[in-house]
Formats: C-alpha cells, structure tokens, sequence
C-alpha cells in the first residue's frame, strides 16, 4: 500500500495520488450536494436552529432533504 502510494506520487506528483474512477453505478449526488453536505457537516447544528450539537445521519439527512 505504501509502496504503492510512493510509486504514484513519483510517476504522477500530487495527482497521480488522486483516486481512479471505478466501474459501477454512477454517483447520486452531484458536485452542488457535495459542496452542500461538507458546509453542512462542518457548522454546528445549533447554528441552523436545531437543539443538538452533533450530526447524526439521520438528521443530516433531514436537514439536507429541506
């Protein structure tokens, strides 16, 4: 693994450590959910007016359904 790694960052720099696209089903959620989900996950729930102070899944998902 770390080997691998290094091989990367020799034949490629920085985004030769990048992750390759995988065959399979297509991402569901777009570069706007995206950038939505990590502003979301990275303020404090109370800030949006809920009474917790952690991100649960199930919750984030409420939120985010709004």
């Amino acid at each position: 693994m770390v080997c691998d790694c290094r091989r990367r960052w020799r034949l490629g720099g920085l985004a030769g450590l990048e992750d390759a696209r995988r065959p399979g089903r297509p991402l569901r959620a777009d570069p706007a959910y995206v950038h939505l989900l990590v502003q979301t996950v990275q303020q404090d729930p109370r800030q949006v007016g809920y009474a917790f102070t952690r991100w649960m899944a199930p919750r984030l998902f409420e939120y985010l359904r709004q």
